[in-house]
């Protein structure tokens, strides 16, 4: 069984062993310290929100679709992304195989939990989604290729930032892994671990 809470120095805890373990959104952190440095932090509260909260209907659309969960309520300010985000399950065939299940990288030492695993397409690719309520960041193509590492998720054919704007349009980004990508991980993991060891917050 995994764990995960926020307010811990890592973040996961891998019940069984006692072990924790940095999430990737620590080491992106340490990568990008000052991505919202000059966000109000009433602003950065309000997009986190919503954030959070499209990414739980989003999960429970793709499920729902499949037959295995029931309908969620919206909230009134999600109707759109609702629309957006059903019309691209819809036209893409889109069947869940991982929804929000957290998993850990043994041999590198850190954990997450990404979106969901997907069919998709007539071709019924294995894609890995991660969904963006934001603008695009050089930081996303780092996150998804730091899931793509995961145990259950390294069968995954694609890589997709799927981005929802408030009037639910939608737009893929595709994410091509790259070895300097991930080595620029390995490195801010590194950091964190030694940050995390040394009680530096």
């Amino acid at each position: 069984m995994i764990t995960c809470d926020r307010n811990q120095p890592a973040h996961y805890l891998h019940v069984e062993t006692g072990t924790r373990y940095p999430s990737v959104s620590q080491v992106l952190d340490v990568l990008y310290p000052d991505r919202f440095r000059w966000v109000n932090a009433d602003v950065l509260k309000t997009a986190q929100e919503r954030g959070n909260r499209r990414h739980r209907l989003f999960g429970v659309l793709v499920l729902w679709h499949a037959g295995l969960a029931d309908k969620p309520e919206i909230d009134l300010r999600d109707e759109l992304v609702m629309g957006g985000l059903m019309d691209w399950i819809v036209r893409n065939n889109v069947r869940p195989l991982r929804v929000e299940e957290p998993a850990i990288n043994l041999r590198d030492g850190y954990a997450g939990t990404p979106d969901c695993q997907v069919l998709y397409g007539p071709k019924r690719e294995i894609l890995l989604v991660d969904l963006k309520s934001g603008v695009h960041e050089d930081v996303h193509a780092i996150q998804l290729q730091a899931y793509l590492r995961l145990p259950g998720y390294l069968n995954s054919q694609r890589l997709i930032d799927l981005y929802i704007d408030d009037q639910g349009q939608v737009r893929e980004r595709e994410v091509t892994p790259y070895v300097h990508n991930w080595a620029f991980f390995l490195n801010g993991l590194g950091v964190l671990k030694g940050r995390i060891a040394r009680r530096i917050t």
